[in-house]
């Protein structure tokens, strides 16, 4: 194994002389995510993305549906904390972490929607709304150190849980009422003590606290989706649980988690708040976490050989936003050039390591991910908040694709190593 490492690392040499001897403009433009497209994405409308939720759930089997589920549910954890801190800190992008929360809800809700009908479309919608809504008012309530409102806004919170819970158990009378009034409990907790710790400028355990959000937030739709496949048997075929489904929606929470905490990160790099070095704190745990899962799958050196790749990214993302606070034009285009060299390199990784993987597939997927991250910056720069947090969903989302690619073959490749990478505490 070491002769494949000594291998692999010649070849990340190699490659990368050979991309900045070679790179030219037009391959830069090829490589680019094209920008118009873009934009035309950003502008879709609610009911633009309320189709296009009940277009992918048509040809849905249960693994499908579950990762769905969970990557609607964990998103809605970060752009409702967004939204709450946007109120506390008074942040000018917070109307537009609201708005992109509220399009998360209109996901949810066309999903659910689809599955039963239309007016529990509308009532998931309406309950999902109070949910922002109420963490934002309890966010406000520790700002102006007003106990009364504080009060008023825990009190809406729990009445908000608990009418999910009676309507998630009026769809399906065979969900079990104690777990799923545990698991939203909890998250009703969890969310409020990451609030309280930003309020507090205790950051880092507020990070802690998004992350234990996002995990149990994976336990509810995991929860809700399995009953939907039993509910629905006929039109949700298939094992909702199946080794690769597990694997890919454990890879793809902490894939997806790093987009999230990387893009919170570049905006408090460029507006030079405390916060940013809570905030790599978490990407480095969660970058430690992904390398363990590399780690257990391809064995050997595989983990640390991976971690020291991946943090080239969070350094490549964090020049890039100094360089854009300086305006440096010249750092950009040097940035621009390493992404791509960083690129290439990460997808020969993969690729040594699996032979089943597309290696020039995996450089484009690299690429597109860190060019919606860097838009996400651009258009916060520019004051665009509303644009901004679009990209960041469409990173987010994209992220999963990475995760889908990286899963294929892993069962054909490494048989009987799913399984015990599932079972492994985090």
């Amino acid at each position: 194994m070491q002769i494949l490492v000594i291998i692999l690392l010649l070849l990340v040499i190699l490659g990368g002389i050979f991309y900045l001897l070679t790179i030219s403009d037009s391959d830069s433009a090829r490589l680019n995510v094209n920008k118009d497209q873009m934009d035309n994405t950003v502008a879709d409308s609610q009911d633009v993305d309320i189709l296009a939720e009940q277009a992918l759930l048509k040809d849905m089997a249960a693994p499908a549906l579950r990762l769905r589920l969970n990557f609607l549910l964990r998103e809605n954890i970060g752009m409702t904390l967004k939204a709450a801190r946007g109120a506390y800190a008074e942040l000018p992008s917070q109307e537009a972490a609201r708005n992109i929360a509220r399009k998360n809800n209109t996901r949810i809700a066309a999903l659910l929607g689809s599955i039963y009908d239309l007016d529990v479309q509308a009532k998931v919608e309406e309950i999902l709304a109070t949910r922002i809504d109420s963490f934002e008012n309890y966010a406000v309530s520790l700002r102006s150190m007003s106990g009364v409102d504080g009060r008023l806004a825990k009190e809406k919170i729990v009445n908000n849980a608990r009418d999910l819970r009676l309507l998630l158990t009026n769809l399906n009378p065979e969900l079990n009422d104690e777990i799923l009034g545990e698991i939203l409990g909890e998250d009703t907790r969890i969310m409020q003590i990451a609030i309280d710790n930003f309020a507090s400028d205790d950051y880092t355990n507020s990070y802690v606290n998004e992350r234990s959000a996002y995990e149990n937030m994976g336990d509810l739709s995991d929860f809700v989706s399995d009953g939907i496949s039993e509910q629905f048997p006929l039109k949700y075929p298939g094992d909702p649980g199946g080794e690769t489904v597990e694997f890919e929606s454990k890879l793809n929470a902490r894939l997806r988690e790093d987009v999230n905490m990387h893009i919170d990160f570049m905006r408090y790099v460029y507006d030079q708040k405390d916060t940013r070095q809570a905030s790599l704190a978490a990407i480095t745990i969660n970058s430690e976490d992904i390398a363990q899962i590399m780690q257990q799958v391809y064995g050997d050196d595989s983990g640390e050989l991976f971690l020291n790749l991946w943090n080239t990214r969070t350094d490549l993302f964090e020049r890039y936003t100094q360089a854009r606070r300086s305006s440096d034009e010249d750092a950009l285009t040097r940035i621009d050039t390493e992404i791509g060299q960083y690129a290439l390199v990460m997808a020969q990784f993969f690729a040594v390591y699996n032979q089943l993987l597309p290696e020039s597939s995996l450089q484009d997927l690299i690429l597109q991910d860190t060019q919606l991250i860097r838009d996400a910056l651009d258009a916060y720069v520019v004051g665009d908040y509303t644009q901004s947090f679009e990209f960041e969903h469409l990173a987010y989302e994209h992220m999963g694709t990475l995760g889908r690619t990286l899963t294929q073959n892993l069962l054909v490749e490494f048989p009987g190593v799913i399984q015990k990478t599932i079972n492994q505490d985090d």
